[in-house]
């Protein structure tokens, strides 16, 4: 049995989950996993100790939800993994920066720019953004205050 069989096989051992074979010249991944948010963390415990490492992990906001995409892969035999989890209205999953070091910033991003909360996450400060900043620049809904904008941007009242 392959390693990538293997995993596959042990990631449909969690419930509920949808296992895709996908085309990787397409995607970039050779196996596409959505699981409930709830599994985040069982699931990268099982793809760190089968010797994947998280290559990235990042927030979508979709039209009617957000969702968490992570990218897995191994060194020895490369096969990429994403693993897709449709976000709570509450926008809040477990932290796996303890399972993967790689993983405290960019949850740090996806906190500030999305409003991802991550249950444990040891320091959810802000990097970029004001500490003080109570909006989320990447999500779909966010408008840019007017009187932030450069004059360019203004839009004239042809009345």
């Amino acid at each position: 049995m392959t390693s990538l069989s293997a995993s596959k096989e042990l990631i449909e051992g969690l419930s509920p989950v949808e296992v895709h074979d996908t085309d990787y010249s397409k995607t970039g991944s050779h196996v596409d996993v959505t699981i409930e948010p709830d599994q985040i963390r069982k699931t990268a415990e099982l793809l760190n100790a089968r010797g994947y490492f998280l290559e990235d992990l990042t927030a979508l906001d979709r039209i009617d939800y957000r969702e968490m995409a992570y990218r897995f892969n191994q060194y020895i035999e490369p096969h990429r993994i994403t693993i897709r989890a449709k976000l709570d209205p509450e926008d809040e999953v477990d932290t796996i920066s303890d399972i993967f070091a790689a993983a405290n910033w960019q949850e740090r991003e996806c906190h500030e720019f999305l409003g991802v909360k991550f249950k444990g996450h040891p320091d959810l400060r802000r990097l970029l953004l004001p500490e003080d900043a109570d909006f989320f620049p990447l999500r779909k809904d966010f408008k840019v205050p007017p009187e932030i904008l450069a004059p360019e941007y203004h839009q004239e009242d042809n009345d």
